[in-house]
């Protein structure tokens, strides 16, 4: 019976993994000086690759904008280019990845070495 209850409890173990996936809908709210952030991102993480798109919910009729990116322990990193009046800048989020509490984490803009932060929580 003890076997049993062990084999129980370590077979469970992937399902909790498999929970704790990057993947799907965040919400991503923040700043990069005085300009707001909010934006809706979609993320497929395999392994610890990501890639997905950024939707600027403030502009909806301009198209997502598509990333790569990739995760090591619980630190989250993604970029992409976006053309600003003209230019290209390339914008890198760093995030600290707490499960179900969230992200919290760096927006870095170049190359008008722009800084700015962010907090993001997985749609349910």
């Amino acid at each position: 019976m003890k076997r049993l209850a062990i084999f129980l409890l370590l077979s469970a173990f992937p399902a909790l993994a498999a929970d704790s996936s990057l993947s799907g809908t965040w919400k991503l709210e923040g700043n990069v000086g005085e300009v707001a952030v909010n934006l809706v991102c979609t993320f497929n993480q395999d392994g610890k690759v990501l890639n997905g798109s950024c939707q600027n919910t403030d502009k909806p009729d301009e198209k997502p904008s598509s990333f790569a990116g990739n995760i090591k322990d619980k630190t989250v990193i993604w970029k992409y280019d976006v053309d600003w009046n003209g230019s290209v800048l390339t914008v890198a989020y760093t995030g600290d990845w707490d499960g179900d509490a969230g992200m919290t984490g760096a927006i870095d803009v170049q190359p008008v070495n722009a800084a700015g932060a962010f907090t993001a929580r997985k749609n349910k």
